[in-house]
């Protein structure tokens, strides 16, 4: 009885009859019965042919001999991994894909881009790491880009019956991938510095737990 009283009034019941008592009413918009068509399309298809599947070309060429700059250095990284996914979706289609993914990666981050220099080299200054001045999206694609060519480098490369060539090029390799990605990361934005830069290089501002 409580709940009775406490319920609040339903609203009136909505009346969806239509003319002389119908319940529902289909009313087509003119001049629009021309756009159906009641054929199927299906045999314009064709049938299905798992072996001989459209092919993307991957123009390999893309990929710069070397990187002056760090825009330089943005675009082949963009090449390098449109050309890894193009080769990683066509094994079917292309013959050693898995090699020709650790090739291209193994060439663009060991010869096409320059190697971060230490802090305290002679010739820090004509690094394009430290001398950088670049936006704070233009860092995360970097970043993102190392990200995606470091797993697709790791699904070709392990995919490859394993020898000693092979084991030392994948070491170098991402030993060069980490030390771009670390000296990427410390790079300070020029619009927005994020806040893990400020901290690597202890430059970020306290936070009320430290003052306390």
């Amino acid at each position: 009885a409580d709940l009775e009283q406490v319920a609040p009034e339903l609203p009136c019941k909505l009346d969806l009859t239509g003319a002389e008592g119908t319940r529902a009413e289909y009313v087509g918009y003119p001049l629009f019965d021309g756009f159906l068509k009641g054929e199927g399309v299906e045999h314009l298809a064709g049938p299905l042919d798992t072996e001989q599947q459209v092919f993307r070309p991957v123009q390999l060429t893309l990929i710069p001999d070397h990187c002056p700059d760090v825009r330089a250095a943005l675009e082949g990284l963009r090449h390098c991994e449109h050309c890894c996914v193009l080769l990683s979706y066509q094994r079917r289609q292309v013959r050693n894909a898995n090699l020709h993914i650790a090739a291209a990666v193994h060439h663009l981050i060991t010869r096409a881009l320059p190697v971060p220099l230490a802090p305290g080299h002679p010739r820090i200054d004509s690094c394009i790491w430290h001398t950088a001045d670049i936006r704070h999206e233009t860092q995360l694609e970097i970043l993102r880009l190392l990200l995606s060519l470091s797993r697709l480098y790791a699904a070709a490369v392990l995919s490859l019956p394993p020898t000693r060539s092979l084991e030392s090029s994948r070491l170098i390799t991402c030993a060069a991938m980490a030390a771009v990605a670390d000296r990427v990361i410390r790079l300070r934005a020029s619009d927005i510095p994020s806040l893990l830069c400020l901290h690597l290089e202890a430059s970020a501002p306290p936070s009320g737990t430290f003052l306390q």
